[in-house]
């Protein structure tokens, strides 16, 4: 039986901890990111892999030659013969043509190779998902003198389509921002101490890396373990339902909306059907078709789950989906900056996002969701007010490409 007063103990002292990061965060000027700043926190090739690759790079800009190469392999215990002083990096470098019946070629997001033939091969996971046979079609490059890492937030695992029956440790090495990068990224900071340009952005990037990993300072960690030791039995009780907790708000204001559309939309011409549920996976919409017209081109308020791997990297949108059309790519007349609307992905004809009094609503902000959880605020129907007026109006100047 879980005592409500010492699940209550925990949540103050837990939310204390919090608190207390926060603050230390504020005073160092951790607040200030410019990764953040410029909305280049998720991107994969334009912000990671840019910015580790110039770092492993020994003719990157940093002028350290091979340094933080040598304290990469070092790190991560590379135990294959490779010639630091005559290594060379590429990003995105094609390694074949994609055939994924004999698991060979694609693009490899960070390449290094020396001159004796040796080469590492990073492939690079923020948000995105596995490709078909990806991990087995790299280790199949240059076996014999070939190391692949798979680097992510965590140090997942790859999914089975694209490792196959590869295990990680003997075919391929999974690393983790989280502690192999990080802890890189602090010897590289004090290798460049002279070199203060150099130095603060390698740890406005490890500040970067520390947010999207949600990790705290080296005491924090102890406080918040000794805590949850001393309250197990309500710490696993609040981590088994703190999944359904968050995904009921995400499904009550997907609902919400879905209801509130119905009532505005004319049912004569528009059918209002609901997609995939916000408790199941990475997407979760809402669907209108239009009456009379080919339900393979719709519109799609998408998506509820506000998941990373998403579109968008989660942020809500209303769009036209045409499984046919869509498949040619985004209308570029509509890509204009007058009438706001946005490029998704092929198939998704055109899109826009949707936006509240706070910004765009991405439902995977703990801010937003805090205030949604209370579903008779004033805050919670606003919202659903907004996001249906932007989705009648989306729908209203967009009509003639149905």
């Amino acid at each position: 039986m879980i005592e409500k007063e010492k699940l209550s103990i925990l949540l103050k002292n837990t939310r204390k901890i919090v608190k207390h990061h926060n603050e230390i965060a504020k005073l160092k000027g951790e607040r200030f990111n410019i990764f953040s700043i410029l909305n280049m926190e998720s991107k994969e090739n334009e912000t990671h892999s840019a910015f580790l690759g110039e770092l492993l790079n020994p003719k990157g800009s940093h002028l350290m030659g091979y340094t933080f190469l040598q304290q990469f392999l070092e790190k991560v215990q590379h135990n294959k013969p490779f010639d630091i002083t005559t290594a060379t990096l590429t990003l995105e470098k094609f390694i074949g043509k994609r055939n994924d019946i004999d698991k060979v070629g694609g693009r490899v997001d960070i390449y290094i190779e020396d001159a004796h033939g040796n080469t590492i091969c990073i492939e690079n996971k923020i948000y995105a998902n596995d490709q078909n046979v990806q991990i087995e079609r790299y280790v199949n490059h240059n076996s014999s003198k070939n190391t692949v890492y798979y680097l992510t937030l965590h140090g997942d695992e790859p999914n089975e389509a694209s490792k196959g029956n590869l295990n990680s440790g003997e075919h391929f090495f999974n690393l983790s921002y989280k502690t192999d990068i990080t802890n890189w990224l602090n010897v590289c900071a004090k290798e460049a101490i002279e070199q203060p340009i150099l130095r603060e952005t390698i740890k406005q990037y490890n500040i970067l890396i520390k947010k999207l990993t949600h990790t705290m300072n080296e005491k924090e960690p102890q406080e918040l373990n000794a805590m949850i030791l001393e309250y197990l039995n309500e710490a696993e009780y609040i981590a088994e339902n703190f999944h359904n907790a968050i995904t009921n708000i995400k499904e009550n204001f997907r609902l919400a909306v879905f209801n509130e559309l119905k009532h505005k939309l004319d049912d004569s011409h528009y059918d209002i059907k609901l997609g995939s549920d916000a408790k199941k996976g990475v997407y979760s919409q809402i669907w209108i078709f239009v009456k009379g017209r080919s339900i393979e081109q719709h519109y799609g308020l998408e998506t509820f789950t506000g998941s990373p791997k998403g579109n968008l990297k989660g942020d809500l949108f209303i769009g036209i989906l045409d499984s046919k059309w869509g498949k040619t790519g985004f209308l570029k007349e509509y890509n204009t900056e007058d009438n706001g609307f946005i490029k998704v992905n092929t198939g998704w004809v055109v899109a826009q996002k949707l936006t509240s009094s706070e910004g765009n609503i991405n439902l995977s902000n703990n801010e937003l969701l805090k205030k949604l959880g209370k579903t008779s605020s004033q805050f919670f129907e606003k919202t659903v007010q907004i996001v249906c007026k932007q989705v009648i109006e989306f729908i209203t100047n967009t009509k003639e490409l149905l």
